[in-house]
C-alpha cells in the first residue's frame, strides 16, 4: 500500500467502534475501529512568503487527565481556526484557562526567550505533537539548551524569536508576533535546519 503513494503524510486515528448502547460508558463488547487516512506530502507552495502569528483570545480548558494527548475532541481548536479568519495569520497562539500559553490551533510552539530556548508545558492541556518530541530531542543531541516550562501569555510581548512545529510543517521559523517583527536569530533556526535535515 505505501509503495502506491510514494512520499505522503499518513495519519492513523484509533476509535472505539460503533456503540451498543447508549450512553457515555462502554458497552465492553465493542470493535475497536482503525482509519487510515493519506494526504499529499506539504510543499513550500503552501506556506506564506511571510509566517504571521498572533494571539487569540480563545482558551483551552484545563484537565490534566487528557494533557497532551491527541484525542478527537478538537471544537476549541475549530473555534480558534474561526476566529483566525479575516486576521492574515497563518497561525493564533492559544492559552489555557489560567492564562499559561500553550500552543498554535495547530502546532506546538517554541520562543527564544532572554536568550534560551523554551517550548510551554502541556501538563494541564495541549497536545504532545510528535514533532515536538524530535525538536526537543535533537536539540539536547546538538547541545543546545531547551527548556520545558510554564509560560504566561503575556510573555509573548518580550519574546524574540518563535517557531511552530507540526508534522506537516517541521519546524516553521515565524517572522511576524501579532504585528511585531521577530529578530530571526540563529538559535531556532539552526535548530529548524538540523530538524529539515533528518528528512533527507
Amino acid at each position: 500500500m505505501a509503495a502506491s503513494h510514494g512520499e505522503a503524510l499518513l495519519k492513523l486515528q484509533l476509535t472505539r467502534g460503533d456503540a451498543t448502547a447508549r450512553g457515555y460508558a462502554p458497552a465492553g463488547n465493542e470493535q475497536p475501529r482503525l482509519i487510515i487516512s493519506v494526504y499529499a506530502a506539504s510543499t513550500p507552495a503552501e506556506l506564506p512568503a511571510t509566517v504571521r502569528a498572533v494571539s487569540l483570545r480563545s482558551r483551552l480548558g484545563e484537565n490534566p487527565d487528557l494533557a497532551g494527548i491527541k484525542h478527537c475532541n478538537r471544537l476549541e481548536q475549530v473555534l480558534a481556526r474561526a476566529a483566525l479568519q479575516g486576521t492574515g495569520a497563518f497561525e493564533g497562539l492559544m492559552g489555557s484557562s489560567s492564562g499559561q500559553l500553550i500552543s498554535g490551533t495547530m502546532s506546538n510552539v517554541f520562543l527564544e526567550l532572554d536568550g534560551e530556548l523554551v517550548t510551554p508545558a502541556i501538563d494541564q492541556c495541549g497536545v504532545a505533537g510528535v514533532l515536538r518530541a524530535v525538536v526537543i530531542r535533537e536539540a539536547a543531541l546538538a547541545g543546545v539548551r531547551l527548556r520545558v516550562a510554564a509560560i504566561a501569555l503575556s510573555t509573548l510581548d518580550r519574546c524574540s524569536d518563535l517557531a511552530l512545529s507540526n508534522v506537516r510543517l517541521g519546524l516553521l521559523p515565524v517572522q511576524e508576533l501579532d504585528g511585531r517583527l521577530l529578530a530571526q536569530s540563529p538559535m531556532l533556526r539552526d535548530l529548524a535546519m538540523r530538524v529539515e535535515t533528518l528528512d533527507e
